[in-house]
């Protein structure tokens, strides 16, 4: 059996294409025979190579108000992430050529609890009501371990007046922790480097040679995310940010930002009788990608917890769907035209060689047609079969099906 799934690509908190984090809105199918499972949806995942893929599964008849939805980076599934969230939020209530029929939609349902989503009046941004269970745990992240991490940010903070030795380290909800390092400069925050190694910080209980209080370690992870407050930026100061895991930078990382702006409005100093913050977060900046994210927070009365946090953020398609039903699919001129596609699940003995489109060898054929999709199908009208033809990562195959 050949399985076909449609899929759109945004690029999210930005209202300019190719600015933003790159998402990829993958959409399940309604039958249940046709169900893909967790190890497909890691494959389909990795073959995208965005920071994260979102699969958005099909409306329940109980349950009308919720999209249940799942979570992938290239290596792993996430309870939460902040990015994918808006992305999702964006498509069904803005974007999607279906949204009229989403009218009933209130919430997203994740592995971390349900996000109640909300278009913003007279805007183009969506909102995001995030699950939390900030902690701020006991142990912090020393500065000599920072410097062996990144050691071009030595020169910023080896001096007299740079005062800390250690960080917070502080979970938005179980899996997703953020340590914030606040920077001294905007020189700083452009001079860091990809972590030593391409190490990453391990989600250990402090026991165990960690960071995290018991109960707290597992799956998951440990971002640091390094910031510089007051930044001029289109006449107003915003919050300057970037996140680096592994060996990739993220353009918009909004789980971190939950957690900076939920971090700044407990512990920085602030009005005694300030219960309400918004910040604008910009990041992205130094990798041609800029993102704006903002993030709502309100404190619960006695200050000592979270109330309330928001995220908030837009997203646009990178290119404009022109015919996105299935009919189009026939015609390779019309393919070639559609933004929503196909991702092709199949067996490895439906592979055949040497595809071609329209008479031109398939490579040709897909990057004449300034293709960004994972997939095109064509049914040529003198032939038994249909092909599909797919294009991802330079690479290229194509899968038989009989009609």
């Amino acid at each position: 059996m050949v399985l076909y799934l449609d899929y759109v690509t945004l690029d999210v908190f930005t209202s300019s294409a190719f600015k933003g984090n790159p998402l990829a809105v993958v959409f399940l199918p309604r039958l249940s025979s046709e169900r893909v499972t967790r190890d497909q949806m890691q494959a389909i995942a990795r073959e995208f190579n965005f920071s994260e893929t979102i699969f958005v599964y099909p409306v329940s008849p109980m349950t009308p108000s919720k999209r249940r939805i799942d979570i992938f980076m290239t290596t792993k599934e996430l309870p939460f992430a902040g990015h994918p969230t808006i992305g999702a939020a964006s498509w069904l209530l803005r974007l999607s050529p279906c949204r009229e029929e989403q009218a009933e939609l209130k919430a997203l349902t994740t592995k971390a609890g349900d996000i109640p989503i909300s278009q913003m009046a007279a805007s183009s941004l969506v909102s995001a009501s995030i699950p939390h269970e900030f902690h701020l745990h006991k142990t912090r992240f020393p500065l000599s371990e920072l410097l062996r991490l990144h050691p071009t940010l030595g020169q910023f903070l080896q001096t007299n007046e740079f005062e800390k030795d250690s960080f917070p380290v502080f979970s938005v909800v179980k899996g997703m922790t953020v340590i914030p390092v606040e920077l001294p400069s905007i020189n700083a925050l452009g001079a860091i480097d990809m972590p030593t190694g391409g190490e990453t910080i391990k989600t250990l209980s402090a026991l165990n040679g960690g960071y995290l209080d018991a109960g707290w370690d597992g799956e998951g992870l440990i971002n640091l995310y390094f910031y510089v407050r007051d930044v001029p930026d289109g006449g107003k100061t915003v919050l300057r940010t970037r996140m680096l895991l592994g060996n990739f930078e993220d353009p918009a990382t909004g789980s971190s930002a939950t957690g900076l702006a939920a971090y700044l409005s407990l512990f920085s100093q602030q009005p005694a009788d300030n219960l309400v913050f918004d910040y604008e977060i910009v990041q992205g900046v130094e990798m041609g990608r800029k993102s704006n994210i903002g993030v709502h927070v309100v404190l619960c009365r006695d200050k000592k917890g979270i109330e309330e946090v928001k995220l908030i953020g837009g997203a646009v398609q990178e290119i404009n769907i022109e015919d996105w039903r299935p009919e189009c699919l026939d015609n390779p001129t019309a393919a070639s035209s559609a933004s929503i596609s196909l991702i092709i699940i199949c067996r490895e003995h439906e592979a055949i060689q040497n595809p071609t489109a329209n008479g031109q060898p398939l490579g040709t054929a897909i990057q004449s047609a300034k293709s960004s999709f994972l997939c095109l199908l064509e049914r040529p009208p003198s032939s038994d079969v249909g092909e599909v033809f797919g294009v991802m990562s330079n690479q290229k195959w194509s899968i038989w099906q009989p009609k």
